[in-house]
């Protein structure tokens, strides 16, 4: 179930909603976000940066969109460089739950493991650098 997130600036003032949002995590800086965005009653999502200054929200950049993979979480290396995806396949492998890496943008994604490496699940709901 995706809720409403919410961002404001640490100094107080009106909050800011950046949509229906789940899994939210922050970059090392506190300059982005990284959520799964989607419907409210919890249909498939796409991963979405979210840049932020002074809690609010400056843009929105697709990471991995809904269609070509089911995202399951996400986190920012600790430099801010690189981000952590567990979804299910990328272009080129199979449907089965992969934990892959892209830069901070969602390019060039390499596959770091999948199932018939690991024991990799869809019951994984956080990731951690």
């Amino acid at each position: 179930m995706y809720d409403n997130l919410y961002v404001m600036s640490a100094a107080g003032g009106p909050s800011q909603s950046l949509g229906h949002a789940a899994l939210p995590c922050w970059s090392t800086d506190s300059s982005h976000i990284i959520a799964i965005d989607g419907p409210a009653d919890g249909g498939g999502g796409s991963l979405i940066r979210y840049t932020l200054h002074s809690g609010r929200l400056i843009d929105r950049t697709l990471i991995v969109r809904k269609t070509r993979n089911d995202v399951r979480g996400g986190a920012f290396s600790p430099d801010g460089t690189s981000i952590a995806i567990l979804g299910r396949g990328i272009p080129g492998h199979t449907d089965k739950p992969v934990l892959y890496l892209t830069d901070e943008l969602g390019k060039y994604p390499r596959l770091l493991a999948d199932e018939s490496q690991t024991h990799l699940s869809y019951e994984v709901t956080c990731l951690s650098w």
